[in-house]
């Protein structure tokens, strides 16, 4: 993977054009590429796009008003839109290159424990 100079940061449009480039390679040499292509992109990618979107919105939210405490629905979307991505990149992966990823497999799973809702609304301790 290629980092910014001087960051030390790989950008996700450098993980999307990797990911992308490698899955296209190996749709295209499948004994049934149709399949393959329908499941990795037509199934998975909508799990994704739908955890960035969430995440965007849980941005907003937290953004428009950042002096205010954090509720239950902010916390919902944060970890939720994270864990709906990681989820749906380590099913892409699974897809198309036949092998778990165990650490993006327990990152998705981190975000499900989700906050207290009995900690809604009570002072940061």
């Amino acid at each position: 993977m290629r980092e910014q100079a001087g960051s030390g940061r790989v950008t996700n449009v450098e993980l999307f054009d990797r990911s992308a480039e490698a899955g296209a390679q190996v749709i295209a040499s499948s004994a049934d590429p149709g399949r393959l292509g329908r499941s990795a992109y037509h199934f998975v990618h909508p799990i994704m796009v739908a955890g960035i979107i969430v995440t965007a919105a849980a941005d907003e939210l937290v953004l428009s008003h950042p002096d205010a405490a954090a509720t239950a629905q902010s916390s919902w979307m944060i970890l939720g839109g994270t864990g709906l991505f990681i989820a749906g990149h380590a099913a892409f992966k699974a897809i198309l290159w036949r092998q778990a990823s165990w650490p993006r497999i327990a990152g998705a799973g981190a975000p499900a424990e989700g906050p207290d809702p009995a900690d809604a609304g009570a002072a940061p301790g």
